[in-house]
C-alpha cells in the first residue's frame, strides 16, 4: 500500500522527535525507499516507512566504544541513500568547522581497533552514511568572521567492521551543532541554569530527551520524571488528524 508524504511524515513525527519538515527530509534522502511522484503527491510504500520507524536505537555503549564524529546534513546539504559512493562523499566531505582541540582530540585518541577516526553522517538522527577520516585540509576561502580557520573538508574512506553496529539505527542525539564528537571533552553550556528551583528537573529532562526519543517511551518517562519532582506532567498532545490525500 502506498501513503502520501504527508501520511508518512505523520507517522514518523508521531514516534520521533522530529518536526514535520526534518521527517520531510528524511523521506527526500529515501530513507524510506524511493518516493512514487504522481500528478497530485509522492506516495511511499508503506511498509517501508513501517520499517524506517522501527530501525532500532544505536545502544550509547556501541557509540562510547568507537566514539564517531557525528555528522548532521542539514537542510543545505541534498543526500541521496541510493546515490554511489563518491556521490555521498561529496556531499558530506567539506564545509566542516573543527576546532585545534577538536582535531587533536581525534588524532591523539583515535578508538581502538580501528585504523582512522569513525565518521558518521546522519539525517533526523538515522544514519545514512559511516566512512573514516583519513586526514583533512582547510578550504581555499577565508574563514567566517566569528572563527579562527577556514573549514575543514575532510578525506574520507569506507568504513571498516565497526560501522556494521551502526549501520540501519538512529543515535540518541538532539538537534543541535553541525556535528558531534561521541566522548569528547567540551566546553559548549548545556543551556541549564543550576540557580533555578527547577534545575534537577530541566537536567533530568535534558538527558533524557536524547535517550527516549520514541515517543510512547518519552510520554512515559516525562510522566515518570514530573511525578518523582512534584510537578504537574504536561497535557497529552491532540490525537493526530486523519490522513487525508495531498493535494493535486
Amino acid at each position: 500500500m502506498m501513503i502520501t508524504t504527508r501520511e508518512a511524515a505523520r507517522r514518523i513525527t508521531a514516534h520521533h522527535l522530529l518536526s514535520d519538515y526534518q521527517a520531510r527530509r528524511v523521506l527526500a534522502a529515501g530513507l524510506a525507499g524511493p518516493g512514487l511522484r504522481t500528478r497530485g503527491a509522492v506516495l511511499y510504500d508503506e511498509a517501508a516507512v513501517e520499517a524506517l520507524i522501527r530501525r532500532p536505537r544505536c545502544d550509547e555503549t556501541v557509540l562510547d566504544r568507537w566514539r564517531p564524529f557525528i555528522a548532521r546534513l542539514g537542510r543545505r546539504r541534498a543526500f541521496d541513500v541510493a546515490a554511489s559512493w563518491s556521490e555521498q562523499v561529496a556531499q558530506v566531505a567539506g564545509g566542516w568547522y573543527v576546532p585545534m582541540l577538536s582535531d587533536a582530540y581525534m588524532r591523539l585518541f583515535r578508538p581502538a581497533g580501528v585504523d582512522h577516526q569513525p565518521f558518521v553522517a546522519v539525517i533526523g538522527g538515522w544514519v545514512v552514511l559511516g566512512a573514516e577520516i583519513t586526514g583533512s585540509a582547510f578550504e581555499d576561502r577565508p574563514a567566517a568572521s566569528n572563527r579562527a580557520r577556514p573549514d575543514r573538508t575532510f578525506s574520507l574512506v569506507p568504513p571498516g567492521a565497526w560501522f556494521e553496529e551502526l549501520r540501519e539505527t538512529w543515535l540518541p542525539i538532539d538537534n543541535g551543532a553541525t556535528w558531534t564528537l561521541w566522548g569528547a571533552p567540551t566546553a559548549t553550556s548545556d543551556g541549564l541554569d543550576s540557580l533555578r528551583s527547577d534545575y534537577p528537573l530541566q537536567a533530568a529532562r535534558k538527558e533524557l530527551r536524547a535517550l527516549t526519543r520514541p515517543a510512547a517511551l518519552r510520554t512515559a518517562v516525562t510522566q515518570g520524571i514530573c511525578e518523582v519532582h512534584g510537578s504537574a506532567a504536561p497535557a497529552a498532545a491532540p490525537p493526530p488528524p486523519s490522513a487525508t490525500p495531498e493535494a493535486s
